[in-house]
């Protein structure tokens, strides 16, 4: 399978009707509000900008976490 001619390993592709949450730019500060958007989600794409790295323990403890490095 493919995603817009970008080759994608199977096991990282979400099957349809999954739910992914997407969030950036929190640079050290990740708000009880945006984690509540985040509830229920199958997957967390965190999108650059990070701040503080423990941040990203906490999203994986939530969901399938994945971050883009900008």
């Amino acid at each position: 399978m493919t995603n817009r001619g970008c080759p994608m390993p199977r096991r990282h592709q979400p099957s349809l009707g999954q739910r992914i949450g997407v969030i950036s730019d929190t640079h050290g500060l990740l708000r009880p509000e945006a984690l509540e958007a985040l509830q229920g989600v199958d997957r967390i794409l965190h999108a650059g900008d990070i701040g503080d790295p423990e941040h990203l323990d906490v999203l994986a403890r939530k969901s399938v976490s994945r971050r883009v490095r900008a």
